[in-house]
């Protein structure tokens, strides 16, 4: 008994005794360089030599957690990330806290469903069967599991890429998601919690090389179901399908808040008219929120009535197009001319302001050769009556500068190829005194701007805000009739 007094009356131990005493080092130690340099000095090593110093100190760990070794992930095969889940994702029902320093994700051909048999159809007559790439050490349902815990953790994430998409892929569109009985030990089997208040930046969807698929609601289920809003949806070769997107709103249990929609060599398929002609075509729940729509690289005429779709929203604001598309050019004499016979029309109806382009307030666009359109002799056709009868007298770029200065607001980016152009002097014109010394893009002043675009300037009674920009996004001109 007296030995058992004894021990309990022993001193509690003094845990002061056994904390950490920082250290202080030479002012000339490399522990004690400002920030900035340290990661001067580990931007110049290699992954092998940032992983061993960051064994040094606590303060190297967190740097190089954080800027390098964590900041961007790609994960190049389903196998790296279950190496990456297992080490990180909720080990003992906590997260690393290496997760909250990921700001970039990529995900390159992600699983698809194990066991699954599905027919490719080609070219629209031939069909083959195929079956899905099986992997049995990696279960797909333990793979969703892991994708989803992983974006509801990383709360310092801002942009996710899936790239190499399988035209059988698909997220579950059950909100829940429950592992299998094989990785209870590693996840909870709680229903994942959506942290409320979440945004994205950027969401990135590419397809397989040589692949255009129907976009679906499954393709970003999972992501809707942890953040409540994505600034921007970025599609890759993707068919936007209204008739099945639209079919998707009596059973939607989603909800969608995407700012902007960036359409890479997508297609329109639409399809809803054909297939339901009495019935109206009304926005889709998944842009019903659209702002901002970007289109680049179109294909084909018919990819432009995607601006129709979208704008059924009655909210979309800013339109941005790539003019380095193939399709608003003809060719004539070995050269791509600018269609402006087909396409002045378009832009006529863009910037009117009429109907359902009456929220469309802002229009940029993207490489457009603006100095290689320009015509000395059609701005002087009308001054020298030496128009021919046979040319239309709105088929030319003045034209085209009329009907953009019909909107509010007009971005014009020019190519990179137009950036080291010269524009043509000419005494009419007022670019200079004299018609030997050209100048080049960079050169112009406001005065030469001011009369290159002229017909821009001077429609709807100088209302439009009008910017230049060279290809480095450097403003070249600028004219805001609200200031002036």
């Amino acid at each position: 008994m007296k030995r058992y007094q004894l021990i309990g009356r022993k001193k509690s131990i003094d845990k002061s005794r056994f904390q950490s005493i920082p250290i202080e080092y030479p002012p000339y130690h490399i522990c004690s360089l400002p920030y900035e340099i340290l990661l001067d000095i580990f931007a110049l090593q290699d992954t092998q030599t940032l992983l061993k110093l960051s064994l040094v100190c606590k303060r190297f760990k967190t740097i190089i957690d954080k800027t390098y070794l964590y900041n961007k992930l790609t994960f190049k095969s389903s196998r790296i990330f279950k190496k990456f889940a297992h080490e990180h994702l909720l080990i003992d029902n906590h997260t690393s806290s290496q997760i909250n320093f990921i700001k970039e994700i990529e995900f390159i051909n992600p699983l698809i469903k194990e066991n699954t048999k599905f027919e490719i159809t080609i070219a629209g007559s031939y069909k083959i069967d195929a079956e899905s790439s099986l992997n049995p050490t990696w279960n797909f349902d333990e793979y969703i599991s892991c994708f989803s815990n992983l974006l509801n953790n990383s709360y310092g994430l801002k942009v996710l890429t899936i790239s190499q998409i399988a035209p059988e892929f698909a997220f579950p569109i059950e909100n829940s998601l429950i592992p299998s009985t094989s990785f209870s030990s590693i996840f909870n089997k709680k229903k994942i919690i959506k942290n409320n208040h979440r945004h994205i930046e950027k969401v990135e969807l590419k397809t397989q090389s040589g692949w255009s698929i129907p976009f679906k609601l499954s393709h970003i289920s999972l992501i809707l179901s942890n953040f409540d809003a994505i600034n921007e949806l970025c599609l890759t070769s993707f068919i936007i399908d209204d008739f099945k997107l639209l079919s998707l709103s009596s059973t939607n249990k989603y909800s969608s808040n995407i700012n902007k929609l960036t359409l890479n060599s997508c297609l329109y398929a639409n399809t809803y008219k054909r297939k339901v002609p009495n019935k109206k075509l009304v926005s889709s729940f998944i842009f019903d929120n659209v702002q901002i729509l970007e289109l680049n690289n179109v294909l084909s005429g018919n990819d432009l009535s995607i601006i129709d779709f979208i704008k059924l929203n009655n909210k979309l604001s800013t339109l941005i197009l790539d003019l380095s598309s193939s399709i608003f050019y003809s060719k004539e004499y070995s050269k791509h001319i600018f269609n402006y016979s087909k396409y002045n029309k378009f832009f006529k109806l863009l910037c009117s302001g009429h109907g359902g382009y009456s929220s469309l307030k802002n229009l940029v666009l993207r490489n457009f050769d603006l100095v290689e359109c320009f015509d000395h002799s059609n701005a002087h056709k009308n001054d020298d009556n030496d128009q021919d009868v046979w040319e239309n007298p709105t088929d030319n770029l003045e034209t085209l500068l009329k009907y953009l200065g019909c909107i509010e607001n007009v971005t014009i980016v020019l190519s990179k190829e137009c950036s080291v152009r010269t524009v043509k002097t000419c005494v009419k014109c007022g670019f200079t005194m004299s018609t030997t010394n050209d100048l080049t893009v960079e050169g112009l002043d406001r005065v030469g701007w001011t009369k290159l675009l002229d017909p821009l300037l001077i429609s709807n009674d100088s209302k439009c805000t009008v910017t230049i920009l060279n290809y480095k996004l450097q403003s070249l001109f600028n004219r805001n009739p609200t200031t002036a």
